[in-house]
């Protein structure tokens, strides 16, 4: 999806910066780029919704099991 704004992203850019948005390592004006169009792309939200609670999911039953740090860290690096 295009916008005619040149500030707004498409979906490929937002896909291409999804992990780094939900890791929060972008910039301010990168991470309000991609939340501007999660606001208005329902099939990018719903990507994003997805791989968000996948995450949480992981690192939740991660911490509920006591791995230890390097093991959490390496499969949360597999995973994306």
């Amino acid at each position: 999806m295009k916008y005619g704004n040149r500030d707004e992203m498409d979906c490929q850019a937002a896909f291409e910066h999804l992990y780094d948005y939900l890791d929060g390592e972008l910039n301010a004006e990168a991470t309000a780029r991609v939340k501007q169009h999660l606001e208005m792309c329902s099939k990018c939200f719903s990507h994003f919704d997805f791989e968000k609670s996948f995450l949480l999911f992981v690192e939740a039953r991660t911490r509920a099991r006591n791995a230890p740090e390097s093991v959490k860290r390496r499969l949360l690096e597999e995973l994306l």
